[in-house]
């Protein structure tokens, strides 16, 4: 339920005085009804998300980094996947709101989180692990990143196409939810097969160069420096 507050002026004192009897005065006016339980849920669940969002890049940052015993690796990864995130946010708003005038639903960019932040770290641990593979065989770091590249990003590439192109499917509804849906989920998971980990990993991992495998020792056995 929402409370709207307004407060009683007299209109015979003009524009710009409140009778004093009536000054402190206020109205209290609840609406109820689906609009305002919906409001309710979405500040609620906005509330508790953003600290559930916190958590678990945190957790997925800690998980990384004794998997690939790396310090910065795991940031990185994390810092691509999230990036996509806000490019797919910001150009679903843009086609929706902006161009459709069709506003947003609040729960899109939790289930685009979720879905990105998953499908992401999947497609970001395919090629990482591959690198370090090839390192681990005592390749350069410019060769194992090109290697990898040419063996795992043809395979990325064909997942985020199939998976993007079904949700891509459910803009020929007439449902502007299921529309917005489909845009999200389909644009970020191209975006995120095909641009990120096609290119931005690639490149980031370049130029971090050996940085990207500076770790603990306990962590790196394997890794040849």
């Amino acid at each position: 339920m929402i409370l709207i507050q307004r407060k009683y002026s007299n209109p015979k004192l003009g524009r710009t005085g409140y009778d004093s009897e009536y000054g402190a005065l206020f109205a209290n006016t609840y609406i109820s009804g689906t609009s305002a339980v919906m409001n309710d849920i979405s500040d609620e669940v906005e509330s508790q998300f953003s600290f559930i969002r916190i958590i678990v890049i945190i957790l997925l940052v800690i998980l990384l980094f004794l998997i690939l015993g790396s310090y910065l690796t795991p940031i990185r990864s994390m810092v691509t996947i999230v990036m996509s995130i806000i490019w797919t946010i910001a150009l679903t708003r843009l086609v929706f709101a902006t161009a459709l005038s069709t506003p947003v639903l609040w729960l899109v960019p939790i289930v685009l989180f979720v879905v990105l932040l998953g499908l992401g770290m999947d497609y970001d641990i395919f090629l990482t692990t591959r690198i370090k593979e090839n390192k681990t065989k005592g390749m350069s770091n410019s060769d194992a990143v090109s290697d990898a590249v040419m063996k795992a990003g043809p395979v990325t590439s064909l997942c985020s196409l199939i998976m993007g192109g079904t949700f891509l499917t459910m803009l020929f509804t007439s449902s502007s939810l299921l529309q917005e849906f489909g845009f999200a989920l389909g644009v970020g998971i191209l975006v995120e097969g095909l641009i990120t980990v096609g290119f931005v990993v690639p490149a980031m991992m370049h130029l971090m160069g050996d940085w990207s495998w500076k770790g603990p020792s306990f962590l790196r056995r394997g890794n040849k420096e």
